[in-house]
């Protein structure tokens, strides 16, 4: 499952150096400044090698805030414009602010880029887009002029943007404690520089394509942390629990899966091998203790995608319940409709149906369609919906509605208990 060991050694030898040096300047900077300035950085990108220590970085309290961009090749209208530090939810639990730099490509951008918005309609949802992905995820947002000082110099994008503000405030003020019901816990480390390596494919598939093209389509809302924070003593509740890349675990990470999970009314959806390491020794019994299902490993595999596949022996199959709580095991990455169909099993709430991209927490759901049509609507129970465009009417004491809207088009709405 790991790449080769050497590689593997060198780039975490290179990321713990690349984390040592930030926090030495951090801590430089608070002691020249008696503590006086803010300390941040652009870290904890999950797509690129040398950002693998995050949790040592986040951990300090010499850094008092980090930031990324949206990816530029997922940003056009109708993506899901994932951020390069894609584990946001990590940040705030360990008492961080996270900014997205909103670097947009408007219409007035002196670049042509591929992901440069085309015109007003595009340009206009793109900066609604990420105020509707700030709100839901409880993170905040900086504006950044990165291709000329008039890329957002017309009033209807600086009214998109004033208002984005406004309701910022407002969230800061009084948004509800009501996270999504899908946690998401991802090890930044198990696939260190796997570039030319047998583990590629799965680098690829857990990691670029799990949270840029599949995870923001499904139709419900998530927050993604750090493997490691299952141990965290403030972790918030969710229903279900989703372990991408859980190889290798300390036994203290594997008793606190256990007790995140196997509690009455969970549901973990495990992928591929979790919990496969224990003690420096890899086999599929160390899977079954984890999950609770019966698993066996393949390897080598002479041919195929990976070089290491795993099979259900169980009887109950790869869905088991277990006394009050669902275990959901997957034998390989899953492509969207796939993990779809694990989330339905483990009872997620679909805001949308799959295939539209969809950010919901703390009291506000964003939806930005990736195809022209009638958007379905689904709440977790009844309530008032304010769109905060003012787009459409304010919906009074409703438990699902429909909007139409076009490719890009995104509507951010602040959903409040029914009155």
């Amino acid at each position: 499952l790991h790449a080769n060991p050497v590689r593997r050694a060198y780039t975490r030898k290179c990321s713990g150096d690349i984390a040592s040096a930030l926090l030495d300047a951090a801590r430089t900077v608070k002691r020249l400044t008696g503590g006086r300035k803010l300390v941040g950085a652009f870290f904890g990108y999950l797509h690129t090698n040398g950002q693998q220590d995050m949790a040592r970085v986040i951990a300090s309290p010499d850094v008092d805030f980090f930031a990324s961009p949206a990816s530029y090749k997922f940003r056009a209208a109708g993506m899901a414009a994932p951020l390069q530090a894609s584990l946001t939810a990590s940040f705030g639990l360990h008492g961080k602010v996270f900014y997205e730099e909103a670097d947009i490509r408007t219409l007035y951008a002196r670049t042509e880029e591929p992901y440069r918005m085309k015109d007003m309609f595009e340009s206009l949802n793109a900066i609604r887009r990420s105020v509707g992905f700030s709100l839901a995820g409880g993170r905040e947002l900086w504006w950044f002029l990165l291709t000329g000082n008039d890329s957002f110099h017309d009033e209807r994008l600086m009214e998109a943007v004033r208002i984005g503000c406004e309701e910022n405030g407002r969230a800061l003020e009084g948004a509800p404690d009501r996270y999504a019901d899908v946690g998401v816990f991802f090890s930044p480390d198990d696939f260190t520089s796997c570039s030319q390596t047998p583990c590629e494919p799965l680098c690829r598939d857990l990691r670029y394509s799990l949270f840029r093209t599949i995870l923001p389509f499904c139709g419900v809302g998530h927050d993604a942390y750090l493997l490691s924070d299952v141990t965290h003593p403030d972790l918030p509740d969710y229903k279900v629990y989703v372990f991408p890349n859980a190889f290798e675990l300390t036994e203290e990470q594997r008793a606190a899966i256990k007790r995140l999970v196997r509690r009455k009314g969970k549901s973990a959806i495990w992928i591929m091998a979790p919990g496969y390491y224990r003690n420096g020794t890899g086999n599929a019994a160390n899977v079954t203790d984890l999950t609770g299902i019966g698993i066996a490993e393949n390897y080598p595999v002479a041919e195929g995608r990976y070089s290491r596949t795993f099979a259900v022996t169980d009887p109950a199959g790869a869905t088991k319940a277990q006394d009050g709580w669902k275990s959901i095991y997957l034998t390989k990455p899953p492509q969207r409709d796939e993990l779809v169909a694990a989330l339905r099993e483990a009872g997620a709430h679909f805001w949308t149906e799959p295939g539209d991209i969809v950010a919901a927490g703390r009291g506000y759901l964003t939806v930005c369609a990736a195809s022209d049509g009638v958007k379905r609507i689904t709440l977790p129970e009844r309530s008032d919906v304010t769109e905060i465009y003012g787009q459409v009417p304010v919906r009074k004491d409703v438990l699902s509605f429909e909007d139409r809207l076009r490719l890009g088009e995104v509507r951010v709405y602040r959903i409040g208990e029914a009155r």
